[in-house]
């Protein structure tokens, strides 16, 4: 399981799975997970997804006043 990457946020793996990445499913810890075979082009729509939802984030927050 080295060479996969687990997903448990269904918002992430949703983002992953529309962008074309194949997965596969488990039951891990009695909650679906799901797997994605690592790779650079994962490794870059991760990177991504964490830094738009840290931007949009910040945000949110300066905008609450």
């Amino acid at each position: 399981m080295n060479n996969k990457y687990r997903c448990e946020s269904v918002r992430l793996c949703r983002f992953l799975y529309g962008l074309g990445f194949d997965k596969e499913s488990i039951i891990y810890h009695g909650q679906e997970a799901w797997l994605f075979e690592k790779s650079n082009e994962l490794q870059e729509a991760l990177d991504f997804f964490f830094i738009m939802r840290k931007k949009l984030k910040g945000k949110r927050i300066n905008n609450e006043c």
